[in-house]
């Protein structure tokens, strides 16, 4: 702890929106050997919300867009 040569792993979302820290970099860890997976499930009567999440996930390429976002990002702060 003393050395604060500290390391931590955060979702790829987090510097778009909340900012890199002053002093801190992001370093993208390429080929990530475990994929997050994110699932809805719902039950055989579907709330008014989960159709509503339903309706705007279908066509949605999320992890797609995160990416996106992150390489924005990255590539403004030259990392």
């Amino acid at each position: 702890m003393a050395t604060r040569k500290w390391s931590s792993v955060i979702a790829h979302a987090w510097p778009q929106m909340f900012g890199t820290p002053e002093g801190m970099r992001v370093v993208r860890i390429e080929d990530p050997r475990r994929v997050p997976r994110i699932g809805l499930v719902v039950g055989e009567q579907v709330s008014m919300l989960a159709r509503a999440m339903l309706g705007l996930t279908r066509g949605l390429d999320v992890r797609g867009e995160l990416d996106r976002l992150l390489h924005e990002h990255l590539d403004r702060r030259e990392l």
